[in-house]
């Protein structure tokens, strides 16, 4: 049996993010009109539970510890267009219970600001610049996925939008030359980034060593 959502609680949730995607940056509007007649609309976005209707396979983020109650509530869903909600519900690692409710509250933040003051998505989204960054954390055991896992812990994390595009592309590739570094020069096996709040915690069990040395040697490369 799955607990799903009513119809009501579906319409809410998309109200309470004036039918606009809440994966951070996307802002997708998910509802318009349809050309079937005057009344028709199409909708393209999705109510997705935070923590799956029901467990099993592909279930997602299941809480055994929930009542059927409370997993039908509006407190454990979020408004997505379909892409997003899809891609939700792929990797319960990456996106987390904690990490949806902290982009849930940003969706409705972001709403908010463009009721009240007439912005558009991405007007009201550069004001939460200089605000919490959504926790996060991820370890990387092997080469070759650096760049697609902190790509995504960049973007999950909402380091663009709090600190501003410039700032995040700058520690995005600080964080791959420094795993890079770690496993290349410091025999490490595994990295880890932490992300709370407004700092940045990075931790690697490789060896140490010196940069200086590398850029100095007579190939002129590392570091």
């Amino acid at each position: 049996m799955r607990d799903d959502f009513t119809l009501e609680t579906k319409i809410q949730l998309a109200k309470r993010v004036s039918y606009h995607c809440s994966f951070p940056g996307c802002g997708s509007l998910t509802v318009g009109p349809s050309d079937e007649s005057e009344k028709s609309t199409s909708n393209v976005g999705t109510a997705c539970h935070i923590s799956a209707a029901s467990e099993g396979k592909g279930a997602r983020r299941y809480d055994a510890n929930l009542s059927p109650e409370k997993r039908k509530r509006i407190s454990n869903g979020i408004w997505m267009c379909d892409k997003h909600g899809k891609l939700i519900d792929t990797d319960e690692t990456r996106f987390s219970t904690e990490l949806l409710k902290t982009w849930k509250e940003l969706g409705e933040n972001v709403a908010s600001l463009m009721v009240q003051k007439g912005y558009d998505y991405q007007t009201a989204l550069k004001l939460f610049e200089g605000k919490k960054l959504a926790n996060n954390d991820v370890r990387i055991e092997q080469t070759g996925t650096e760049n697609e896992k902190i790509g995504n812990l960049i973007t999950d994390s909402c380091i663009s939008i709090v600190w501003g595009k410039n700032i995040s592309d700058a520690i995005r590739d600080y964080l791959i030359e420094h795993f890079r570094n770690s496993f290349g020069h410091g025999n490490a096996t595994s990295f880890e980034i932490t992300i709370n709040e407004n700092k940045i915690t990075i931790l690697d069990n490789g060896s140490e060593f010196n940069p200086q040395r590398l850029i100095d040697n007579e190939e002129k490369t590392g570091g």
